[in-house]
């Protein structure tokens, strides 16, 4: 997006944004994206002669960066060179801070070279780690073609399903082809298993070791998270880690808490006879909820990696409470209206009840997000009071003050935990 093209006068999400991919900082297709904030669907794949279309499936938000880094077969050291020679000149231009210079810098040199800096890194490191695994464990590998990428990461906010604000809620990475040719020189299937094993715990680990790197400094250290690393502090905290077959899937599912998604993808995988690897609940992170789960083929070694996470609490999302609050309040001024129209009856007493309680629990499930979300910024507890405060003193009122209270105390909860999950509160 060219920021001098947008209107100062408007909101975000009345912006409509323009998709571009580029290639070496030429703009080689564009499409329309849809307004800023909005969910967008994207498909990337591999073809080859013997396995046809190998593609993985992602949702970005249109707003955001995203940087792809290809190993074919092997990273290009010259590219990596030449992009190192690019990053140092953009940055002496910011540092030496002439205007013109800097106006004249593109989105490209801002953001996308450094963006693509890390995934490509990240690759080539890769790369040069199996080579020296494979030496030491009498194995030959070679890269087939693999991608990742690299991006910019937006919390979209919805106000009765439409995109009504965004922030900045960090960087991703996000490998879904990492594939080798592996075969052993002596043709232990053993062998071959183990490499690849190994060789995909430590991609999995590279994906919070590398943007750490990149991104820390002395005064502010980044820190990353990735399925080996949600498993490691789940380990530290004295949570089983359960390795699940077909033999023990209904044990290990009845024991484990980590989202009914995540669970039902460790079934279909399980049954179909791969081997899951997750710990029992969500590991605390830096502000957010996490999960790291494997799901590998115990004949070939390989598989996927995966961690999944999202704020601290959370009964419903945003969208979800967004229908539920609407619903709710509609319900309560009906049933207030009839109230105050001398026809109170079963009607306007049931829905009097469903709005009392849906603003108890959305009011509820608000307070509890802002209470488990690691947040430095004081003063939001006010809110949290006023939330509370107004949602029980509106169950004891009548008509349309007790309606108008119970949703104020729902407004304040939910502006807490937004406040309270925002960049400038972590």
């Amino acid at each position: 997006v060219d920021p001098s093209s947008m209107p100062s006068t408007l909101p975000g999400y009345l912006l409509n944004l323009t998709a571009e991919l580029m290639l070496d900082g030429e703009t080689i297709d564009e499409e329309v994206a849809g307004t800023l904030g909005g969910e967008l669907y994207e498909t990337m794949g591999v073809w080859s002669p013997g396995y046809g279309w190998e593609q993985s499936v992602n949702h970005p938000v249109a707003g955001e960066y995203r940087a792809i880094g290809l190993d074919l077969q092997g990273v290009n050291s010259k590219e990596l060179a030449d992009l190192q020679v690019q990053l140092e000149q953009t940055k002496q231009i910011i540092e030496a801070g002439n205007s013109d210079e800097l106006l004249g810098l593109s989105a490209q040199e801002l953001v996308g070279d450094y963006l693509y800096s890390a995934i490509y890194s990240y690759l080539a490191m890769n790369g040069i780690q199996d080579k020296l695994q494979a030496e030491v464990s009498g194995i030959v590998t070679n890269r087939m073609p693999s991608y990742g990428l690299f991006s910019t990461s937006l919390q979209t906010y919805y106000f009765y399903g439409t995109p009504r604000d965004v922030e900045f809620s960090g960087l991703v990475i996000d490998v879904d082809r990492l594939s080798s040719q592996v075969v052993a020189k002596d043709n232990d299937g053993g062998s071959r298993l183990s490499f690849t094993k190994v060789s995909g715990a430590r991609a999995s680990a590279m994906e919070h070791i590398v943007p750490e790197q990149v991104l820390s400094t002395e005064l502010a250290p980044a820190h990353g998270i990735s399925a080996v690393r949600a498993l490691a502090l789940a380990n530290e905290q004295g949570q089983k880690i359960w390795t699940i077959t077909r033999n023990n899937l209904s044990e290990a599912l009845a024991a484990i808490d980590v989202g009914a998604d995540i669970e039902s993808e460790i079934s279909a995988s399980v049954n179909a006879g791969k081997v899951a690897t997750v710990h029992e609940q969500p590991v605390s992170f830096y502000g957010g909820n996490n999960v790291g789960y494997l799901i590998l083929d115990p004949t070939t070694g390989a598989g996927a990696y995966k961690i999944a996470g999202g704020l601290n609490g959370g009964f419903v999302d945003a969208d979800t409470a967004s229908i539920w609050g609407f619903l709710g309040f509609a319900a309560g001024m009906i049933g207030a209206g009839l109230v105050a129209a001398s026809s109170a009856g079963l009607v306007s007493t049931l829905l009097l009840f469903f709005a009392a309680a849906v603003a108890i629990i959305l009011t509820l499930s608000f307070v509890l997000d802002y209470m488990a979300i690691e947040h430095r910024c004081s003063g939001l507890g006010g809110l949290v009071a006023l939330a509370v405060g107004a949602a029980i003193v509106g169950l004891v009122a009548s008509g349309f003050g007790a309606i108008f209270l119970m949703y104020l105390g729902l407004l304040a909860g939910a502006g807490a935990s937004t406040a309270a999950s925002s960049s400038s509160c972590q």
